[in-house]
């Protein structure tokens, strides 16, 4: 039996459901679970494991459509400024912020749907006998 991690789909209702579409149907084509989680049930524990796996952390996560100019007014100064608590609790009430969705198994991040980059929530196994089915055709 393979070890299938649950992919956790974080999103924003408001944003461009479509986008998110794609995402789900290739998870589905490919049998991979998920649990849909929209960003205003989002918890701080869960914001942290999603910051854990960043590249680079807030940025990662930021909407680059969203009017930062008001994120700093709710912030009362710039983002660089903020700690990493209020940044948080300010995002978690502010959540138009974050970008369209995004995607977490636990070590995997992605935030938009690239059918290419996808690959990497199919479980090690199964790729691995993807590639040998490959290798011997």
């Amino acid at each position: 039996m393979y070890n299938v991690m649950v992919v956790k789909v974080y999103y924003s209702p408001v944003h461009r459901e479509y986008l998110l579409q794609d995402a789900l149907i290739w998870l589905d084509n490919h049998s991979i679970p998920y649990q849909l989680i929209p960003y205003q049930e989002m918890t701080m524990s869960q914001l942290l494991d999603i910051l854990k796996i960043t590249e680079n952390g807030f940025v990662d996560i930021l909407n680059k459509r969203a009017n930062l100019q008001k994120l700093k007014q709710i912030l009362k100064g710039d983002v660089e400024d903020a700690t990493t608590l209020v940044l948080m609790k300010t995002l978690l009430n502010n959540t138009h912020f974050l970008i369209d969705f995004i995607l977490v198994d636990g070590s995997h991040f992605q935030t938009k749907f690239k059918e290419d980059e996808m690959g990497k929530f199919i479980p090690k196994d199964v790729r691995r006998i993807q590639q040998q089915i490959l290798i011997y055709r």
